[in-house]
């Protein structure tokens, strides 16, 4: 995505977004970028951006962000593990 970043990490408003970022599908939702949005910080993330609404949080949480999907992927990998 090529909005600007909010001092706070990984948050963005997609006011400014370019033409090609506008048809693609992020989020849970499967929907195009619109509003506030924050981006997942796992790399592996297939998602990557996700709407504050779509997330349940009303403003950018402080550090590192992983999406629910990640989160819980990263658990289960780790009760694999042990």
């Amino acid at each position: 995505m090529s909005a600007k970043h909010a001092q706070r990490g990984n948050y963005e408003s997609s006011d400014d977004e370019d033409e090609e970022d506008s048809t693609r599908k992020w989020c849970f939702c499967d929907d195009v970028s619109h509003g506030q949005m924050i981006r997942c910080d796992n790399r592996d993330c297939t998602l990557r951006w996700f709407h504050f609404p779509c997330i349940g949080i009303t403003e950018a949480p402080k550090g590192k962000w992983i999406c629910p999907r990640c989160d819980v992927t990263k658990k289960l990998n780790a009760k694999k593990t042990k």
